[in-house]
């Protein structure tokens, strides 16, 4: 259990670590028309619009993490508590994570239909290299929606070790002699099985916070990309 603390500490610190998307450079683009201002200014609008919706959405995994805790506690009832929680989380953050991925498809249709548009070639590229970038940033919400799901199914599958440990302990203390050593045998074969799936949730957990790592580090490294071209062509003159 305390492995499996450290790896739910280690992706919350992947998740919280995503930060607030850059919106796009190039308001007022010199030598473009007023319809491509618009649309590009549209699809700022989305991205402050996710932004926002991203903030709670770090919110609520924070908040995850901390009933996670509670269900690796030992104590059943509050693990019973915590779990109920943490599916309560997960159906909150699944909506938001909804509602962002519609901001980033509708910007991403702003800045395709500004590309579509009678611009030069190299805003041509600028633009495909925002829509690159974009969908980086869809990528990365379906990684969290992933994780928060993988989230309700560890924390279950935790709390059912819990409550065998738990179980097991209790009946021990109205056996004895041969009836002992069968109780005992047995409560290790179901706490060696359940640990095991725990063990296989982990696994699949780190996968699926490796995954966000990799969505956000790829979203910075293709906007980063985007916007010193932006500079270096001068598009905003």
């Amino acid at each position: 259990m305390r492995k499996l603390g450290r790896v739910m500490a280690s992706l919350l610190t992947a998740v919280l670590a995503l930060g607030l998307l850059t919106v796009l450079a190039g308001c007022g683009l010199g030598g473009q028309s007023k319809e491509v201002d618009k649309l590009i200014n549209d699809a700022n609008g989305h991205v402050a619009k996710g932004n926002k919706l991203d903030r709670e959405v770090a919110g609520l995994f924070k908040q995850m993490g901390k009933d996670f805790s509670l269900v690796s506690s030992g104590n059943t009832k509050q693990a019973a508590a915590a779990v109920k929680k943490i599916e309560k989380g997960d159906v909150q953050l699944r909506a938001k994570l909804a509602q962002i991925s519609e901001e980033a498809k509708a910007s991403a249709t702003a800045i395709a239909t500004a590309r579509e548009l009678n611009v030069s070639d190299d805003m041509k590229t600028w633009l495909a290299m925002e829509l690159e970038a974009n969908g980086a940033w869809q990528k990365s919400t379906k990684a969290q929606t992933d994780l928060s799901k993988l989230f309700v199914t560890v924390a279950k599958t935790s709390y059912s070790l819990v409550a065998k440990a738990n179980r097991s302990a209790g009946a021990f203390e109205s056996v004895s002699g041969e009836d002992l050593d069968a109780a005992i045998d047995k409560a290790e074969r179901e706490l060696k099985s359940s640990t095991a799936a725990v063990n296989k949730q982990v696994e699949r957990l780190t996968k699926a916070g490796a995954s966000v790592q990799e969505a956000s580090d790829n979203y910075e490294r293709l906007k980063a990309a985007a916007d010193a071209y932006f500079k270096d062509k001068s598009l905003g003159k």
